[in-house]
This record gives structure tokens, C-alpha cells and sequence, in this order.
């Protein structure tokens, strides 16, 4: 019984090396390899980057990745005004720091008071989430994605909640003391990008998994804080955001590795545009300031206020100009 068991086995297994190299040795072999079923290997068995969002299903702070901040929508004038909700901000915290996001499922805001609210679209309060004490606030403004709402808080928490009820996804805390003002920024990748506020005064900015928030790397400390936004730069492959140090820093986004430093003329806390080879960045100097994408260098400068520049700088690409 062994003997013949033995038989087969070797049998078998000549036949499995002939028809692994030549299928077609064996009559059928073709009908057979027909036959099996498909096999779908999973996309978390890949090492390359999956594409996880068209630009469109993404609403993020100013527009897009490099922070145009100009919209292809066309207004109908004149305009109307229509109160949607009422108490955002209550005294002492009046203050409106962080911009509304708007989608078909709603409009979503952060509160200085500490709450981040969704509403319906006919202002009905839809979920409200409050992650902080009174005495801080959510200062940026949140990334939409199909299913996600994400923000950065003054706890130095960055949170990730669903959109229909508020309920959170995952949560990582940054700095501890420190804080968040900035607005989150994702990439054609699925990774996150936000500054981060230390008491020292210093910062530095993270890059995460948005699936799950875990972190990807730091980046080394900037030297004062980075209220400034981050923008993104796929050409060069860099992330560049500003800080209270009158500087603008490039930080490479696969290493996290800093690429160059350049000094401007005032504290940056407005948030830089990337537009072709050039980045556009204001300061509290009352300078605008234009830096050669590659390499940081000041192309030009054009000083427009003796009070200082808060906002921040606007593209329009078919006119070739900013504003």
C-alpha cells in the first residue's frame, strides 16, 4: 500500500513539473488553465502608492494642493444673504478662525470654543464633536473626502471623523504641550501633511497615513511657530510651508529630510501658493515675496503694506497673474 502511494505521488508530481514548464505538453492543459478561477491579489499587497482621491472629492483649505485659492464657479449677482446657524462662536470666543467646508452632505466648521460642528445644508445643526476645553479652539480649516472630515485642534490632537455622524475614525496627539493652527493638506497618495506648534516657541511638520493616522515621519524643528498652512509642490517633490522666524521652509515628502531655507522679510503667517517653477509667499513685513521652487532662491520682492501681510497670496493661472 505504501509502495503504491508512493507511485503516485511521484506521478503527480512529474506531472506538475511538465505542465509548469510547457502547459501545453498535456492534452487539455488549456481547457484546464480556462477553468480556474481568477485570483485577486488585494492592493495592500502592493508596495506602490495607490491613487486614493480625485482632486474634485477633496475639498480642502484654499481650493487645491498648491493653495490657488480661486474657485471655477461662477456667482450669480447680485447676492443674497441667508443666516444658517447662529452661536459658532459665543463670547468670550468670538473670534472666527477657522473657514467653513461645503459639500453635497453638508457645510462643517471648527469653533474657537472648541467644538467642531457639521450642519445640514438647511442649517440644521447635523453632529457636533468637542474634543477641547472652551479655553482653545480649532483654528484651521478641515479636509473634506468622501467619507472623512479631518482637523488639526489647539490640543495638538489631529482627528479624523465620518462625515455622516461625527464619529471619530482615529485621533493622534502631536505635541504634547503644543498645538495646531494649520489646515491639513493630502496628497494624490492617501498622506497628510500639517504644522505643528511647540510652546518653545518652535514647530515642525508630520506626515501620516490617513487611513489610519499613524505617522510617516517629523520633520526637524523650524525655530519658531508654524501657524503657516503647508503647500504642496509634486514637481519637486516637497512640502513648504512658512513661520514666526521670517522664514519659508521645503521639507523633501518621501524622506522628510529639509531641501532649503530661505529668509524673507517679516514672520510668515500667511499660507505660500505654488504656481509653475516659482512659490509666492507674504510676510508680516509687508512683503511679497516670489522663491524659485527648486532651490528657495528670492527671484523678487514687492513690498505692498508698511503694517504687515496676513492674507494670503491668490493665482490666477489664465490671466498670469496674483493677487
Amino acid at each position: 500500500m505504501k509502495i503504491k502511494a508512493l507511485i503516485l505521488f511521484l506521478f503527480l508530481a512529474l506531472w506538475g513539473v511538465l505542465f509548469f514548464l510547457n502547459p501545453t505538453l498535456l492534452s487539455g492543459s488549456q481547457t484546464l488553465l480556462a477553468s480556474l478561477p481568477s485570483i485577486k491579489i488585494p492592493s495592500s499587497f502592493y508596495f506602490a502608492p495607490t491613487v486614493v482621491d480625485a482632486q474634485e472629492e477633496l475639498k480642502m483649505y484654499r481650493g487645491n494642493r498648491q493653495r490657488h485659492g480661486v474657485s471655477q464657479e461662477v456667482l450669480s449677482l447680485p447676492l443674497s444673504k441667508t443666516v444658517l446657524a447662529t452661536g459658532v462662536n459665543e463670547s468670550p470666543y468670538l473670534a472666527a478662525k477657522s473657514s467653513p467646508v461645503i459639500d453635497e452632505t453638508g457645510l462643517y466648521v471648527g469653533s474657537d470654543r472648541g467644538e467642531f460642528l457639521a450642519y445640514n445644508l438647511d442649517g440644521s445643526l447635523k453632529w457636533k464633536f468637542a474634543p477641547l476645553p472652551a479655553m482653545t479652539g480649532i483654528h484651521g480649516t478641515a479636509l473634506l473626502g468622501p467619507d472623512s472630515v479631518v482637523f488639526g485642534s489647539y490640543n495638538g490632537r489631529l482627528y479624523s471623523l465620518d462625515k455622516k455622524e461625527g464619529r471619530v475614525q482615529w485621533s493622534i496627539e502631536l505635541a504634547s504641550p503644543g498645538s495646531i493652527g494649520s489646515s491639513p493638506l493630502q496628497d494624490r497618495e492617501g498622506f497628510l501633511y500639517v504644522s505643528v506648534e511647540l510652546p518653545s516657541p518652535d514647530g515642525f511638520i508630520v506626515k501620516l497615513d490617513k487611513v489610519d493616522g499613524h505617522v510617516v515621519w517629523l520633520s526637524k524643528n523650524v525655530g519658531d511657530h508654524p501657524h503657516s498652512s503647508p503647500v504642496l509642490d509634486e514637481e519637486h517633490r516637497q512640502v513648504v510651508f512658512g513661520s514666526n522666524n521670517d522664514r519659508v521652509s521645503s521639507f523633501d515628502l518621501d524622506s522628510g529630510q529639509l531641501k532649503w531655507v530661505m529668509q524673507v522679510r517679516g514672520a510668515v503667517k500667511s499660507t505660500p501658493l505654488v504656481w509653475g517653477d516659482k512659490i509666492y509667499v507674504t510676510d508680516r513685513g509687508g512683503f511679497l515675496s516670489a522663491l524659485d521652487a527648486g532651490t528657495g532662491k528670492v527671484l523678487w520682492q514687492q513690498q505692498l503694506g508698511s503694517e504687515g501681510l496676513h492674507g494670503s497670496p491668490v493665482i490666477v493661472p489664465e490671466l498670469e497673474r496674483v493677487y
